[in-house]
């Protein structure tokens, strides 16, 4: 009758199985014994690490920051500086008190001195013309300069209200049309995707140290 071994203990057959790996793959002997020592010194070093872990007292480690999981919520209005922060919402952003002048006064000149929908071609009074985005605001926001900011233990990425103003306003995006033709676009509406955007946890938990501009 054969003689049965007791099977060792789930660790040692984890090192175990861990040095036949190893054999099987490195064909010299000398290499062998190379990488069995290696893997026995890791696992030493693994074992001095939990035990050293497992007897620290938290008390060690008050000092560090904590890191969040989870980026804060923003306010509407928040400012870096005496700058405004853009919060993503069109309804935060005007036009300039001359835009519309501008715009319907260049559209006059391009048309020998009749005010004419850009897109139907119809004439239009001065009371009727109106401006609107060539380009889908959505999109074209993102021609404003961004800002990196710390806040609460996160770090953000966004825009300030005046520079995504200056965008809002650029005449090269804009164009008169009439009543019909305006609803007819299919350009989002309300909140849009460019307002401060998560990047990554401060990994010095907003502290003094992160040498980010900090947003209150």
């Amino acid at each position: 009758m054969l003689k049965q071994h007791k099977r060792p203990p789930l660790d040692k057959r984890k090192k175990l199985d861990r040095i036949k790996d190893i054999l099987k793959r490195v064909p010299d002997r000398k290499q062998k014994i190379l990488e069995i020592k290696e893997t026995r010194n890791a696992l030493a070093e693994l074992d001095e690490l939990l035990a050293f872990a497992a007897e620290c007292d938290k008390d060690e480690w008050e000092d560090v920051p904590e890191v969040r999981t989870k980026p804060p919520k923003l306010g509407s209005k928040m400012s870096l500086g005496r700058d405004r922060i853009f919060n993503g919402s069109r309804s935060s952003v005007s036009w300039y008190k001359d835009t519309r002048a501008r715009i319907i006064k260049k559209n006059a000149r391009q048309h020998k001195g009749k005010i004419v929908c850009e897109d139907c071609n119809s004439v239009l009074e001065l009371k009727e013309a109106q401006i609107d985005h060539i380009k889908d605001w959505a999109r074209y926001q993102n021609n404003a300069d961004l800002i990196y900011f710390c806040f609460d233990g996160w770090h953000f990425s966004g825009q300030l209200l005046d520079d995504i103003r200056a965008v809002y306003n650029d005449e090269d995006n804009l164009q008169v049309l009439c009543d019909s033709c305006n609803p007819s676009k299919s350009g989002k509406k309300g909140d849009d995707l460019n307002g401060p955007q998560p990047m990554y946890a401060c990994p010095y938990g907003g502290s003094d140290e992160c040498d980010w501009d900090k947003v209150e």
